[in-house]
């Protein structure tokens, strides 16, 4: 006996995030990732105390960020990230929960919980 629901699994999420990572090419050999504790993750996006990135990066392509909140309050994060060195001056944000673009506001990540964007060029 399932003690799930027949209508949610929570492998089901976890496919869900592995199926964006895909797409987004994390494999790939051009693509390198830039953990919380290196000094470059804080360059390329600066953060509120208690929220941590893991950002993964491809050259011309974009990023693919999982923002973690630490704490156990809501946090807004600014999304103004530094990519230039990648070759995108100019890109786009979704929040890939909602499948929105961020535009300007902070993106809110709750207390110990956490959100997945891509930065993508315009």
């Amino acid at each position: 006996m399932w003690i799930w629901t027949d209508t949610y699994h929570p492998w089901q999420q976890a496919l869900r995030w592995r199926t964006l990572e895909q797409e987004f090419g994390t494999a790939e050999a051009d693509c390198r990732f830039v953990g919380y504790w290196e000094d470059e993750s804080l360059r390329i996006l600066p953060l509120p105390d208690g929220v941590k990135a893991g950002i993964y990066l491809r050259p011309r392509q974009g990023a693919l960020v999982y923002l973690t909140n630490l704490l156990p309050t809501p946090q807004a994060v600014a999304l103004d990230f530094d990519l230039a060195d990648l070759g995108l001056p100019q890109y786009t944000v979704t929040d890939l929960e909602s499948g929105e673009e961020v535009t300007g506001a902070p993106l809110t990540v709750a207390g110990h919980d956490f959100r997945l964007v891509a930065v993508r060029p315009k």
